[in-house]
């Protein structure tokens, strides 16, 4: 079944946004925890592409001369690596 039919066939429901009859807070937590979710899912799936290491360094030389600290771009990158 390609998209489209299932468009028309499947009911929607979103992730983040939150359905029923609630009162307000409980519906702010339960849509807080959603976007709390969706966050972590979407970080546990990332694979970071492969770039290549002269590009690499043009962007951490790049990110540097405007005043980006180089133990910034390492815990970045550690962080993206881990």
């Amino acid at each position: 079944m390609d998209i489209t039919e299932k468009c028309r066939t499947h009911s929607w429901t979103p992730r983040i946004g939150v359905r029923g009859k609630i009162d307000r807070k409980a519906a702010l937590n339960r849509y807080y925890d959603n976007i709390q979710s969706t966050i972590n899912q979407m970080l546990d799936e990332y694979h970071q592409p492969p770039i290549d290491p002269a590009i690499k360094s043009e962007l951490d030389d790049y990110m540097m001369s405007h005043g980006v600290d180089k133990k910034l771009l390492t815990d970045i990158q550690d962080l993206i690596t881990s």
